[in-house]
């Protein structure tokens, strides 16, 4: 009986709840790495295709998970979504595995962009703020760079979106004097 990849992610939370949230985000970043891989190389077909056996298949994922420098735990979870026939909903798992951490850890991910790379210290205040503005109790930092902005910050965080970029800050400006 094939498994949903609803029913798949809660077994891998499962797994990887006695290993702590830090490895729950490091294999949730690999598995999402993995998938991007399998698309943009096209795999798909190759891995759906029963002229290949599943040890050709696994090996596949083994060359992908080297190459990527993926944990022993993504490799492993990755050849069972293959045993399953689930690899081509590798996102899916992925998104149910972030819901999960969500409810289990109350830890949420946060965007944050700006002109150029955060320092050590305004990371570490950012990550307060969000933690203050979410409710959430740990927050994980994905951080993009967009020389377009000039400067500030835009950060989002599950239903919130704070931009504090100086762009937006004349757009008020104007507002306000117009």
């Amino acid at each position: 009986m094939k498994r949903s990849p609803k029913t798949i992610a809660k077994a891998f939370m499962d797994y990887l709840n006695p290993k702590g949230l830090s490895t729950i985000n490091t294999v949730i970043d690999e598995l999402g790495l993995m998938s991007k891989s399998v698309k943009s190389l096209k795999l798909s077909s190759y891995f759906k295709n029963p002229s290949f056996t599943t040890t050709d298949k696994a090996g596949w994922i083994k060359r992908i998970s080297d190459a990527l420098g993926c944990s022993d735990d993504t490799f492993r979870l990755t050849v069972s979504l293959l045993d399953e026939e689930l690899l081509p909903f590798i996102g899916k798992v992925v998104a149910y595995m972030k819901d999960m951490r969500l409810m289990r850890f109350n830890a949420g991910e946060a965007e944050v962009t700006t002109v150029k790379p955060m320092t050590y210290e305004q990371k570490r205040k950012t990550e307060g703020l969000i933690k203050k503005i979410s409710g959430y109790k740990e927050v994980i930092l994905n951080e993009k760079i967009n020389p377009n902005i000039i400067g500030g910050v835009v950060i989002s965080a599950g239903d919130n979106l704070y931009d504090g970029t100086i762009k937006r800050q004349l757009k008020n400006m104007l507002k306000i004097v117009s």
